[in-house]
């Protein structure tokens, strides 16, 4: 299913939410709303479903006007934030709910309810709990019944409401990497809300980048990481340092950035270490350039052989690697 959205404007009394958004998403491709809250994402997705209706513009489903169709006309898989599942069903009995309560000539046989419930739930890899309610699960497991729900009705499309956001870190990564898994498996188009970046880089196809009602920049991952489009795309998918030296201005992310403890090198810039914190594979390292009010961050990888014997108070020299121009 191709998705185009035209001219799109959407008011609440005198607020304008969406402001002529142009978007296009190509069948089987999984797209990430990313931006700011207040930026219009989720308002974007709703109207998609038939939630809200645009107060202008129009939407197609393949070369169908569905602007002013129904949630119930479009074939929506929505999978809310929350999960809402139904507390006094089981697993099985949620998944198979939409199928339930279609009309009676559409209703698939009891039968094939439950078989299609049964596929559905060894697809999310659930199936040892089709008996299990709401209360007995794991976050992650509600939210793997909830994908499951959503995909029971054979959806032409599937919109995600900031899916992982109730869930711990752990379980975010895991799920986001089955998420990814499973729509490159099953090839539907998607459309998912967030508003973390690490997120939307890792599983989304495009980024379509959102603020302030505007489409900032839509692109792969790698493309809006590489060139973002202007100073909000570029701020707001990272930190950055700010340094200033004489007329010299440096914009830069933390991992932009080469240390040494060597003072004859040219091009460096001398700093105090102010903190240093292990992060994993990199360390952390606030430093405060001399002759400067304001402290930068660098990350650097563990094995920087210079910085083995730094500790906070010592004097050491900077390099930026990348200076941001739009």
């Amino acid at each position: 299913m191709n998705i185009r959205i035209k001219e799109l404007n959407k008011y609440f009394n005198q607020f304008h939410v969406l402001q002529n958004i142009n978007l296009d998403i190509r069948k089987g491709e999984l797209i990430a709303l990313l931006g700011p809250s207040g930026c219009g994402k989720t308002s974007l997705l709703r109207i998609i479903a038939g939630l809200e209706q645009p107060s202008s513009g129009q939407i197609f489903f393949n070369d169908q006007d569905i602007s002013k169709k129904d949630i119930r006309e479009r074939r929506i898989g929505y999978m809310f934030q929350h999960f809402a599942l139904f507390q006094h069903m089981t697993v099985l009995e949620n998944i198979s709910f939409g199928l339930r309560v279609k009309p009676k000539k559409e209703r698939p046989s009891a039968s094939n309810i439950l078989a299609k419930a049964e596929h559905l739930l060894e697809m999310v890899q659930l199936g040892n709990l089709a008996n299990r309610y709401p209360e007995e699960l794991s976050g992650g497991q509600k939210q793997r019944v909830a994908l499951a729900r959503a995909l029971a009705i054979d959806p032409s499309v599937l919109l995600l409401d900031e899916p992982f956001s109730a869930l711990d870190t752990k379980v975010r990564r895991e799920l986001r990497q089955w998420l990814s898994n499973l729509h490159h498996e099953i090839q539907l188009t998607s459309v998912f809300v967030t508003h973390d970046q690490e997120e939307a880089m890792e599983i989304a196809d495009r980024v379509v980048i959102m603020n302030k009602g505007v489409i900032e920049q839509i692109g792969s991952p790698k493309e809006i990481l590489d060139t973002p489009k202007n100073d909000f795309v570029y701020h707001f998918l990272g930190e950055t340092n700010h340094f200033s030296v004489g007329e010299q201005n440096f914009t830069f992310r933390p991992h932009e950035i080469i240390l040494s403890i060597h003072t004859e090198k040219i091009g460096y810039f001398e700093a105090e270490a102010i903190d240093i914190r292990p992060l994993g594979a990199v360390t952390k390292i606030v430093l405060k350039p001399k002759d400067s009010d304001y402290p930068i961050e660098a990350q650097v990888p563990n094995t920087t052989r210079d910085l083995n014997n730094l500790n906070k108070g010592d004097k050491v020299y900077f390099r930026p690697i990348m200076d941001f121009e739009i």
